[in-house]
């Protein structure tokens, strides 16, 4: 019985700090360490760390593999608005939302990240990044921290026209 009650405890303190923990834009991101088997960089099998944000302006693509394709145009104009911008991409990849097998999603995203320079994935196992940062499930988020990681835009789900320019607006004006 004490082990239980001990377990339960423990969870509502997990979640509690999870809940916390939440971005919330003018806010500096939260810190998380995703390494060994909740996830870190693809490339390097390296820890990604959320204070890797800091030191440039950062972009970050919260990607369900199942949702990669919904904000392909962000993707795109982004590349080719700030082509020679030195403007750090991470996209983040949340394992847990797909039903893909490993190897086939691991496939698909070394191909991606070797078409994109700027483009860093960092593998997400365990929905560490969506937990901590108060993230939807299932969704496709866009990002943008400024050089001292401070949250500057965030959206969830497709990025509509006027979305797109407001993001374009908020890097031109923090790079």
């Amino acid at each position: 019985m004490k082990k239980l009650t001990l377990i339960i405890f423990l969870v509502l303190i997990v979640e509690n700090t999870f809940a916390q923990r939440s971005l919330e834009v003018g806010k500096e991101v939260p810190f998380i360490l995703l390494s060994e088997e909740n996830g870190g960089f693809l490339k390097t099998k390296t820890d990604w760390k959320a204070s890797d944000i800091s030191g440039e302006p950062t972009l970050v693509m919260y990607i369900d593999p199942d949702n990669e394709k919904d904000n392909l145009h962000v993707e795109e104009k982004i590349q080719n608005t700030f082509k020679n911008s030195k403007i750090r991409v991470f996209g983040i990849v949340n394992l847990e939302a797909t039903k893909l097998p490993f190897f086939a999603v691991k496939m698909k995203l070394k191909k991606r990240e070797n078409k994109n320079e700027s483009l860093q994935i960092v593998l997400d196992k365990n929905r560490i990044v969506e937990k901590i940062w108060g993230l939807q499930d299932d969704k496709y988020h866009v990002l943008f921290f400024d050089k001292k990681g401070v949250l500057r835009f965030i959206k969830n789900g497709v990025l509509s026209n006027e979305e797109l320019d407001t993001l374009i607006a908020t890097i031109k004006q923090y790079k």
